[in-house]
C-alpha cells in the first residue's frame, strides 16, 4: 500500500521564467520533494519584474500544481521617475546608496514600501490562497524570501488557518548588507524590526543558507532553526565538456554589484599584468551576468578592459558551460564587515565544476570554511595583496602545465537531492511526521 504524499504550499515570488540564482533553490526543492513524501504546490507571481529571464527551464506545471497571481509592481513608476526605459531590468543594488533622483527613489522605497516593493502582492495573495485553502487541504506552508513580503503572506495564512509554517530566508532581513543604505527613518526601521520579529516568532521553523545567518535569526527570536545551504545538481553538468583555449580564463558567474567591487583586488591583478607580459597576453576575465558600472569605470581607467569579456546574461545551462571551460572560477564577496555569513549560491556549482576557485572576502567566513574544507581552491582575505599575488602565480602555473582540475572533498552533502532530504526532515518535524 502506497502512503499518500503530504501536500506543501510553497510561496515563492521567483519561479520560471525568472532567471538567476533566486529561482534555483526552490525550483530544485520542488523537483525532488516528491521523492521524500511531499507534493509541492507552487504559488508565484504572474508577469513579475525579474532581473533576468531564463526560458530554458520547465516550470514543472506538467507534474505539479503552479498557481500564479498578478501583482501591482511599483517599478514602472520607478523607471519613469529615474528616466529608465520600460524594458530595463531592475537590479537589487539600484535600491541602495544612490544619489539624486535615484537617491530619492531609494528613500521612498525604504520608507513607504515595507518590507519591500512587493508589499501590494500580500493582500491579494492572502485572499487568493485563503479561497484555495478552504477547498484544498495542505499539510504545511513554506514562504521563500526575499522578497520578505512572501513571509507576510505565510504569516497571515498561518494565523488564519493554523497550518504548520516554514519561513525560508535566502537572505537576511534587517541584517542584510544593504539595509543601512535604504535611507530609513527611525519609524520605518522600527517597522522592519517589528515585522521581522513577528515572522520569526510565528514561524514553526526557520531555515536559512548559512550557519552564521542561522545564529543571527536565533538571536532575533526564531525558535526552531536549521541551515540548509544552496547546492548543485549533477544532472545540470551531465552533457557539459571543457573547451580548450589558449587563454588563461578566469570566469565569474552572476551579479557583481558595487558592494563586490574591491579596488585592491583588481590592483593586484593589474600589477601582475604590468609585470608579466605572458600573463597579460593570455589572461581573459569573463564576467557573465549583471555587472555594476563601478567595475567598468575601473577597467577603462586602467586598460584592464583589454582582458575583460562581459556577457550580460546567459541561460543557466549556458553559463555553466562557460564555467566548465574555464581555468579558474572567481568569487568576490561583498561588504568587508558584513559578508561573514553570505555564501553566494554559485559557490556550490563552482564546487561541482571542479575547477580551482579564487575567492576574495572576509576571513573568517562561512565561504572560507567551505572552500578550505573541500580543498576546492584558494581563499584570499581582504587586503592580503601578498596572498593574492601568490594565488595568481599558482593558478597561472597550473594553467601553463595543463593542471586546472581539482578534486573537491565531501561535497556530496551539497547535492540538491541530499539537501531536499534535510528539508523533508524539517517538514516532518513541524507536520508531526517525524519519528
Amino acid at each position: 500500500m502506497t502512503t499518500a504524499k503530504k501536500k506543501v504550499l510553497i510561496i515563492s515570488y521567483y519561479w520560471p521564467p525568472a532567471g538567476g540564482v533566486a529561482v534555483q533553490r526552490w525550483y530544485k526543492f520542488a523537483t525532488y520533494l516528491p521523492e521524500f513524501g511531499y507534493e509541492p504546490i507552487i504559488f508565484t507571481v504572474k508577469d513579475g519584474e525579474f532581473g533576468a529571464l531564463d526560458h530554458s527551464k520547465d516550470d514543472l506545471s506538467d507534474r505539479i500544481t503552479v498557481l500564479r497571481e498578478p501583482i501591482l509592481e511599483p517599478y514602472k513608476l520607478y523607471k519613469k521617475f529615474t528616466g529608465k526605459k520600460s524594458e530595463d531590468k531592475i537590479k537589487q543594488e539600484a535600491f541602495s546608496g544612490s544619489q539624486g533622483k535615484e537617491g530619492l527613489a531609494v528613500w521612498i522605497r525604504g520608507n513607504f514600501f515595507i518590507p519591500d516593493a512587493r508589499k501590494y502582492w500580500v493582500k491579494r495573495s492572502v485572499k487568493r490562497l485563503s479561497s484555495f485553502l478552504r477547498e484544498n487541504h495542505v499539510d504545511a506552508i513554506i514562504s521563500n524570501g526575499t522578497p520578505h513580503s512572501c513571509h507576510l503572506i505565510g504569516m497571515k495564512l498561518k494565523r488564519k488557518f493554523n497550518i504548520p509554517w516554514l519561513a525560508d530566508f535566502r537572505d537576511p532581513w534587517t541584517k542584510v548588507d544593504y539595509f543601512d543604505d535604504l535611507k530609513l527613518t527611525s519609524l520605518a526601521r522600527r517597522k522592519h524590526y517589528r515585522l521581522e520579529y513577528n515572522v520569526l516568532e510565528n514561524a514553526d521553523a526557520v531555515t536559512t543558507v548559512s550557519k552564521t545567518w542561522e545564529q543571527d535569526f536565533a538571536q532575533l527570536g526564531a525558535k526552531n532553526t536549521a541551515t540548509i545551504t544552496n547546492g548543485f545538481d549533477r544532472s545540470d553538468f551531465s552533457d557539459l565538456h571543457h573547451k580548450d583555449s589558449d587563454k588563461f580564463v578566469i570566469t565569474h558567474l552572476g551579479t557583481l554589484s558595487k558592494f563586490r567591487f574591491h579596488e585592491e583586488f583588481w590592483n593586484g591583478i593589474l600589477e601582475k599584468v604590468k609585470k608579466d607580459p605572458a600573463f597579460k597576453q593570455q589572461l581573459e576575465i569573463r564576467l557573465i551576468g549583471n555587472v555594476d558600472e563601478t567595475f567598468f569605470r575601473y577597467f577603462h581607467r586602467t586598460s584592464l578592459i583589454e582582458n575583460v569579456v562581459h556577457i550580460s546574461h546567459l541561460d543557466h545551462k549556458e553559463a555553466l558551460a562557460h564555467a566548465v571551460s574555464s581555468d579558474a572560477l572567481l568569487l568576490l564577496l561583498g561588504h568587508k564587515s558584513m559578508s561573514e555569513g553570505r555564501i553566494p549560491a554559485k559557490v556550490f556549482e563552482y564546487l561541482a565544476v571542479a575547477k580551482p576557485i579564487l575567492a576574495y572576502g572576509q576571513s573568517p567566513s562561512d565561504v572560507e570554511k567551505i572552500i578550505l574544507e573541500s580543498n576546492a581552491g584558494i581563499f584570499v582575505p581582504f587586503d592580503d595583496s601578498n596572498g593574492l599575488n601568490k594565488a595568481l602565480d599558482e593558478l597561472f602555473l597550473q594553467f601553463k602545465t595543463g593542471n586546472t582540475l581539482v578534486e573537491p572533498k565531501g561535497i556530496e552533502k551539497f547535492e540538491r537531492k541530499n539537501l531536499t532530504a534535510e528539508l523533508a526532515n524539517v517538514l516532518d518535524g513541524i507536520t508531526g511526521n517525524g519519528n
